[in-house]
């Protein structure tokens, strides 16, 4: 596991751009409010639906000064809308294609979501929404699936900000009874040594490996619950 690199000063300007998204309060202080009266919520939904608990959360401390980006699984289940807004006290913004986002409407109001570019003029704003997030210091949650390439990996490159990884399993004891664990690891930084045209692609692989290896790692050898 990597240690992590001294906080950056953020940016003073925010871009001018933005992209539509399914969620867009009115103003920060409003959206933090929310945040605040939200997150008990949230917390409850995963206890009672899915007896949730989350293993490395002591792994995202620290970063209260800058961005983050969280890369997990896509379990198919309100556990995708829910979790991210359980891991850290941050605003939270989801990319995925706006089919996805729709069907989660009723739960993203626990974040924000912000719908995948569909055309090639959708990229600057949708890149602009995503600089403007990390600049205010908030958390980007990125659901990849096994062919998405290298591209979802290009914003910590582009932005300079701190990646983690979490997987989230649904599991069952022996009685029957469904319950979710998520962990998480990192952080995780682009390796500013490399090629440009290389930093995401090596990213990427050191990202997909940290979900494979947290995947693979049995409940009964997982630390004590956060």
């Amino acid at each position: 596991m990597e240690t992590a690199k001294p906080n950056k000063n953020t940016a003073s300007a925010a871009p001018r751009g933005d992209a539509p998204d399914i969620f867009r309060p009115e103003s920060s202080g409003w959206r933090r409010l929310g945040y605040l009266l939200l997150r008990p919520r949230v917390r409850l939904m995963l206890s009672w639906g899915y007896h949730w608990r989350a293993h490395g959360k002591r792994n995202l401390r620290g970063f209260r000064h800058s961005g983050m980006f969280l890369y997990g699984n896509r379990t198919g289940t309100p556990l995708d809308a829910l979790v991210p807004a359980s891991l850290t006290d941050k605003p939270i913004l989801v990319p995925a294609p706006a089919d996805i986002l729709a069907a989660y409407a009723p739960l993203m109001r626990h974040c924000a979501g912000l719908p995948t570019p569909e055309t090639h003029r959708d990229v600057r704003p949708f890149l602009e929404r995503l600089e403007k997030h990390t600049v205010r210091r908030g958390a980007v949650a990125v659901y990849v699936g096994d062919t998405a390439g290298d591209a979802p990996y290009l914003y910590p490159v582009r932005f300079d900000e701190p990646s983690f990884v979490f997987y989230t399993g649904i599991r069952k004891t022996d009685g029957g009874e469904r319950y979710a664990v998520t962990s998480v690891a990192g952080p995780f930084y682009p390796d500013m040594t490399l090629p440009h045209r290389l930093r995401a692609h090596e990213l990427g692989e050191r990202l997909r490996a940290a979900m494979r290896d947290l995947a693979a790692v049995p409940e009964k050898e997982a630390p004590p619950r956060e």
